[in-house]
């Protein structure tokens, strides 16, 4: 009875450590609820738009799909059927989340009982379970967790079932088990190549958990496999003879068939694997990271010490010292303890057979590199587990009759490392999807929302849509079909090279000249500009316009013209938000142009909800500018100030007074620009000796700069700033003309000061500004030497070879042209000067 008692006891035990091991494995993937379609996904997220805008059932999607890749001598027909079922089916950003976790959790489950099978102990099923989620790493890579439609998945759910019955076979002897393993396995090879070499890992269960070792009967039964694999290896052999592919290739690739014509150079192989089969320890992604970016990861563990971290640390050593207690238990206790050495080499054989195929593809042995691995580096990480797991098996073996504060101490240690390592995992998945969420999920949020209240509702039927922003992986016809019902005939963007074509009229066309083409449109061409911009959830605005004139090349939008636009603005709230349209119009002088800003009232409201507002603007007599248009929102001034254009975030209640008072702007006679920011209200000193403070004057205009000038900036930057977050500059974006005053990339608060001459930018300089203090910033340009000081002190020079190239852009402070590098600041104070040389 007291036996029962405690039986049931300890079940109950293990019950619950099991569930709160799966808890945690849940709290370690949900950061992936945050993440947008990435990669792949985002391609193929609007399948039933494609099947809409091709008239195409499900089936002749999922048909073509296969025979795109067997004409690039590749054969995986499930890996086609499994996507496109699984996002025509749930299209819903959320719901396919939940199912990513959902997916990776059970095969987490699987696997521990893959551990149980193996071992028979319970206690390192749970360590399974609770010590997978620190091998998860997300990568800003082709990722198997963050994309590709659970593609990586569904193999490995298929490998380890097939491996359990496979086991279950020998163990018992019925066929129904071997012919359901061998059904999996051939499944799989069908879903994905990388499942060919697997054939191995089954060789090694038969041969290491076979009663009967007998080695005809291993050979008999391992053919099984091996046959299977020869068959789907001879089909992508029998298909590239059939179009003429080669079988063998070198490292040089141009198509996507080539890509995948294996190179047999065994060192390149070599490197590959070793890279490839790295990516699956754990913490590697990082580690090679800080080698690359120091600066930027060591800025990465900010929130090492935040709540949730913490408790993530403590859940893991709790979690650990408690399943550490019971794995020393069934160590003891063993009457028949399992081959460690077999299980090790089960699970290095899973390590590195993932590799092998992708690490003889030309692509990818260029493409790989430390610490970033492709796809099936999500199964390696499943063998290095169980590297793990032997390991620490191994451990508890060798000291059982050691003192017992020595066993202690090692618990502790290896609680301590899981805990570590766990944290630091979260944290840099976290940074990744927050990195990757900028660029695929906050402006494809923004665009659909506005898609689905009508932002589209004036595009006729047949338009041509030119995105001046937005993701190539999604600016396809049948995207907006899906979206607005807008069948639209064309979709130009720039990162697809495909701005001009020949689906523009030809009789528009007016003129080309080098790579770069001019056209004159009328309303009945229905060519259509869309810019969006967003880097918040749900916060952004989008702006779509009829073009009238244009010039292009295939990669860039240079001049984009109009007389209307329609402004879509979403908030993340629920409040009410005041917004104001910034942007120029063209005058008749050439390069000539003419500021304005439109406060709410002065916007026609189209539609609005309680988050969204839709607005058009029409200016009949005028050219806009279409590309010049910004959107400030409420948002943004409770965040930065009164004005998108001017400064950032002067919502402080600190008195900087005393500071500011230690500095003077110097007195000069030649002032281009003089402003001063306070209290909420600007106050334009000078601009070229006119007095700029009359209503209505918010934008600022263009400005001429001589061989000799200067800047000075009374400036209080944030701790945490957005990549090349801009102070000061009229860069327009492409060509080498204006300056710019801007952070260094992702590198916090160290700023570069540079001009272009018209072929290249110059002189680059850097510098580093205090975070959280007022900094008196005096950049001197002079012909031969460019100085900079900060609060009066000398700080870096470069050698200025030559003059700046004037830009006839607006000049933007806090910001730059493409909205999208606001500075998270206080700028108080700003002059530009053009110096006598000697001055």
């Amino acid at each position: 009875m007291k036996s029962a008692i405690l039986g049931l006891s300890d079940q109950r035990a293990f019950i619950c450590l099991g569930l709160c091991s799966l808890s945690l494995c849940v709290f370690m993937l949900s950061p992936l609820l945050n993440s947008g379609f990435f990669g792949d996904d985002a391609a193929t997220s609007f399948v039933n738009g494609d099947l809409a805008y091709s008239n195409l059932t499900l089936s002749q999607f999922i048909y073509n799909n296969i025979n795109m890749w067997t004409y690039n001598g590749r054969f995986f027909p499930l890996a086609a059927v499994i996507g496109s079922l699984l996002l025509s089916f749930v299209p819903n950003l959320f719901l396919y989340k939940l199912l990513a976790i959902a997916f990776n959790v059970i095969n987490i489950l699987i696997f521990a009982y893959l551990i149980r099978s193996m071992t028979g102990l319970r206690s390192l099923s749970l360590l399974a379970i609770l010590s997978t989620p620190v091998f998860l790493q997300f990568r800003m890579f082709h990722d198997s967790i963050m994309s590709f439609t659970f593609l990586l998945q569904t193999v490995f759910f298929l490998t380890v079932i097939s491996a359990i019955f496979l086991i279950s076979y020998l163990k018992s002897g019925k066929r129904i088990y071997l012919f359901s393993s061998l059904i999996l396995y051939f499944l799989s090879m069908l879903t994905y190549e990388a499942t060919l070499p697997f054939f191995i890992l089954y060789i090694l269960i038969i041969y290491f958990y076979s009663e009967n070792r007998n080695s005809r009967y291993v050979l008999k039964l391992s053919f099984l496999f091996i046959a299977l694999s020869l068959l789907c290896i001879s089909i992508p052999i029998i298909i590239r003879i059939h179009y003429g592919l080669p079988l063998v290739g070198g490292s040089d690739f141009t198509t996507g068939s080539s890509a995948y014509v294996p190179n047999i150079n065994a060192k390149e192989f070599a490197v590959t694997l070793a890279k490839q089969t790295f990516s699956a320890l754990p913490l590697s992604y990082q580690i090679v990271n800080y080698f690359i970016r120091p600066t930027e990861t060591i800025n990465d563990l900010k929130n090492i010490l935040s709540p949730t971290i913490l408790i993530i640390i403590l859940a893991y050593f709790l979690l650990y010292w408690s399943i550490s207690k019971r794995v020393l238990e069934e160590v003891y206790q063993q009457q028949n303890q399992f081959d460690v050495k077999i299980l090790s080499i089960f699970g290095l054989f899973l390590l590195v057979l993932p590799a092998t195929l992708v690490s003889l593809s030309p692509r990818y042995q260029k493409e790989i590199y430390w610490g970033v691995g492709y796809l099936p580096v999500y199964i390696s990480y499943f063998g290095a587990v169980i590297i793990a797991l032997c390991a620490i098996y191994v451990i508890y073996d060798k000291t059982r009759n050691c003192n017992r504060n020595y066993i202690v101490l090692i618990s502790l240690i290896i609680a301590a490392t899981l805990s570590i390592t766990g944290a630091l995992t979260y944290n840099s998945n976290v940074l990744v999807i927050e990195h990757l969420d900028s660029g695929w999920l906050y402006p494809r949020l923004i665009i659909e929302e506005g898609l689905a209240d009508g932002l589209f509702r004036s595009v006729p039927n047949g338009s041509i849509l030119l995105v001046d922003s937005g993701n190539p992986w999604w600016e396809q016809p049948s995207f907006y079909l899906m979206h607005s019902g807008i069948r639209l005939s064309y979709v130009g963007s720039a990162s697809s090279n495909d701005y001009v074509s020949d689906k523009l009229p030809r009789t528009a066309l007016i003129g080309s000249y080098q790579n770069k083409s001019s056209y004159q449109f009328s309303a009945s061409d229905n060519i259509i500009y869309l810019r969006y911009y967003s880097q918040a959830r749900n916060d952004g605005y989008a702006i779509l316009g009829t073009i009238k004139d244009l010039q292009a090349s295939k990669k860039t939008l240079d001049h984009v013209t109009g007389t209307s636009a329609f402004i879509y603005v979403h908030y993340a709230d629920n409040t009410h938000r005041n917004v104001s349209l910034y942007g120029w119009t063209e005058e008749s002088q050439p390069q000539s142009y003419k500021s304005f800003c439109f406060d709410e009232e002065d916007l026609k409201l189209i539609s609005s909800d309680k988050n969204w507002k839709l607005f058009f603007i029409n200016m009949p007599n005028k050219t806009i500018n279409l590309q010049s248009l910004q959107v400030l929102s409420a948002s943004k001034l409770e965040e930065f100030s009164s004005s998108q254009i001017f400064s950032y975030n002067n919502t402080s209640n600190r008195n900087d007074n005393a500071q500011e008072s230690r500095f003077a702007f110097s007195f000069s006679k030649n002032p281009v620009l003089h402003c001063r920011y306070d209290n909420g209200s600007s106050s334009y000193i000078s601009w070229d000796g006119r007095l700029l403070n009359s209503a209505g004057e918010k934008v600022l205009g263009s400005i001429y700069l001589n061989e000799n000038f200067s800047i000075e900036i009374l400036v209080y930057p944030m701790k945490e700033q957005v990549k090349y977050a801009a102070i000061l500059g009229n860069h327009p974006g492409n060509g080498n003309e204006g300056f710019v005053i801007q952070q260094n990339s992702l590198n916090q608060n160290e700023y570069t000061f540079g001009f272009g001459n018209g072929r290249e930018w110059l002189p680059n300089i850097k510098f580093n500004l205090t975070e959280n203090k007022l900094n008196h910033l005096l950049i001197k340009v002079r012909k031969n030497q460019t100085n900079i000081y900060i609060n009066g002190e000398f700080m870096a020079s470069a050698n200025t070879i030559d003059s700046i190239k004037n830009s006839y852009m607006p000049l933007y402070i806090g910001d730059w042209i493409g909205g999208d590098r606001p500075f998270h600041g206080i700028i108080k104070e700003v002059k530009i000067v053009n110096d006598d040389e000697n001055d």
